[in-house]
């Protein structure tokens, strides 16, 4: 005699045409261990691929920065010498000026343009 839930609540039989559940395949150690020796061949494969290229990566952003910062103190130097000249351009305009303002002080007089002719080196000068 049944005591308790199972005196209760009896088993069903099972229903028919229904089949029963199958077994769920067991894979045996040896094929386990097969795949995991192969998925470790693959990972040691890999593995050293994948840091060649991040080491590559890396290698090549440390070039570029390296070119970059070149670039920078190109630039730099390009600008300083630019300021260089336009000082020495203004330096050159203010010393041209206080010539002239000297110059025709002491009564020099800047010839017209039509008066100026210059020589030519290669010719010889008539003689007498």
């Amino acid at each position: 005699m049944a005591r308790g839930a199972a005196a209760r609540h009896p088993a069903r039989a099972p229903q028919r045409g229904t089949r029963p559940r199958q077994r769920p395949v067991v894979v045996h150690r040896q094929r386990r261990a097969r795949r995991l020796r192969g998925r470790l061949r693959v990972g040691y494969a890999i593995i050293p691929m994948i840091a060649t290229l991040f080491a590559g990566v890396v290698f090549v952003n440390s070039t570029e920065l390296g070119v970059i910062k070149q670039q920078g103190a190109v630039t730099k130097h390009t600008i300083e010498v630019q300021e260089q000249i336009t000082s020495l351009k203004t330096l050159q305009a203010r010393r041209d000026l206080v010539v002239r303002n000297r110059a025709e002080s002491l009564g020099f007089i800047r010839p017209l343009t039509p008066d100026l002719h210059f020589l030519d080196a290669r010719t010889p000068l008539a003689g007498p």
